[in-house]
């Protein structure tokens, strides 16, 4: 389960960083197409610390 949660944060933030810089996105309007990318890099950083956490509590 931990390699999934890996992954998973993984896919995440290469989502945001895919609709930032791929152009295939342009039929949205820039604004709502950074704060997308933005939002989905920051739940792959939440999800990292989340993990972090919980790999912390559990060797305690």
């Amino acid at each position: 389960m931990k390699y999934v949660s890996w992954v998973v944060i993984a896919l995440w933030f290469f989502l945001g960083l895919y609709i930032l810089i791929d152009p295939s996105f342009k039929y949205l309007p820039d604004s709502a197409r950074v704060i997308f990318g933005i939002f989905c890099m920051l739940f792959g950083f939440y999800r990292l610390a989340r993990l972090y956490a919980k790999n912390r509590n559990s060797q305690e």
